[in-house]
């Protein structure tokens, strides 16, 4: 089985994600805006690069794009360098590996706290069914969910299966078709959770961990730590 090596990545972050040609986006700790949105940057190969945009939440895409909600739950989709407000509202976002566009709406539909879940057509958002509190989109263009309660699901071919064996608080997948989850078991004094993986049964635990999880195009993962306060990158080793 194989375990993990994580590497420390300058700067610090809120929230992580990687892009399908494996560029690392971050919500930054630099406020910026109005009140609540924090920055945003990729990693250019040397440096954080800013967007001049502000968010909580990012999901990053192909060719440069990305896609972020801020603090009032607007959305903003990155494209050619500029920001554009979407229609509707969101606490979560989710960018598929062609450009795809998941999120969790602004309105509960469960007395848990749970939002639902809705893909972006081209002109309007249309309803998948289901909710949930985290969202990430597989390479296959299946959508899995975190729900209030730490519940795994996954909607597939229209349908939604689960609850998944195991629970989380927040979920990533990689380009290669691998799925990430940040359990709920404690392995850090300051917080962080149990990094685990997708074994097409149950979740493997992968050692490390964090609060936020996404992986590049060849699967391997970044995860922001507590303990660290920071993005660490990790390398596969057996």
């Amino acid at each position: 089985m194989r375990s993990l090596r994580f590497d420390r990545v300058p700067g610090l972050a809120q929230d992580i994600s990687v892009s399908p040609e494996g560029t690392p986006w971050v919500i930054g700790t630099n406020p910026v805006g109005r009140q609540g949105d924090f920055g945003i940057l990729f990693w250019d190969g040397r440096n954080w690069a800013d967007t001049r945009g502000g968010g909580l939440r990012i999901a990053s895409g192909p060719q440069g794009a990305a896609c972020t909600v801020n603090a009032r739950g607007e959305i903003y989709l990155y494209e050619r360098q500029v920001w554009t407000q979407m229609p509707g509202g969101a606490i979560d976002v989710t960018v598929g590996t062609s450009g795809q566009l998941c999120i969790l709406g602004n309105e509960q539909v469960s007395p848990q706290g749970d939002y639902g879940v809705w893909h972006w057509s081209g002109q309007r958002w249309t309803p998948l069914g289901g909710g949930g509190v985290r969202l990430a989109m597989a390479s296959d263009g299946s959508v899995w969910v975190v729900n209030s309660a730490g519940e795994v699901w996954v909607y597939q071919r229209q349908t939604w299966n689960g609850p998944l064996p195991g629970l989380g608080i927040d979920i990533g997948t990689g380009g290669d078709g691998s799925v990430w989850l940040i359990g709920t078991n404690q392995v850090s004094p300051t917080g962080d959770r149990g990094l685990y993986r997708w074994n097409g049964q149950d979740w493997a635990a992968m050692g490390g961990g964090g609060l936020n999880v996404a992986a590049g195009p060849d699967g391997r993962p970044w995860v922001r730590s507590e303990e660290h306060t920071s993005e660490l990158q990790s390398r596969q080793y057996l």
